[in-house]
């Protein structure tokens, strides 16, 4: 079951959330040759695209994909796990 969010509180949340849904709706869509769902996947990338062009929306991202990275190093180094270990 999806999440549902009743009102973001602010603009950076309403953009991730927004990215977040089009990159659901491209991937969904990956799959699917029809032309009218290539044409919604496009229309979706596009939107990204759009999204991540602007500056202020661009660094936003990367902020935050810097501080999900540096937590995910924080939680390795404390379990002492490494990817090799981790995987079968």
């Amino acid at each position: 079951m999806p999440i549902v969010y009743e009102q973001p509180l602010n603009e950076r949340m309403r953009t991730f959330l927004r990215l977040e849904f089009l990159y659901t709706q491209a991937s969904i869509t990956a799959s699917r040759p029809t032309l009218g769902v290539r044409a919604r996947r496009l229309r979706a990338l596009l939107e990204i695209l759009a999204i991540t062009a602007r500056g202020d929306s661009r660094s936003e991202v990367l902020k935050e994909l810097e501080r999900h990275v540096n937590v995910l190093k924080e939680y390795q180094t404390k379990t002492g796990s490494t990817p090799a270990a981790s995987s079968p």
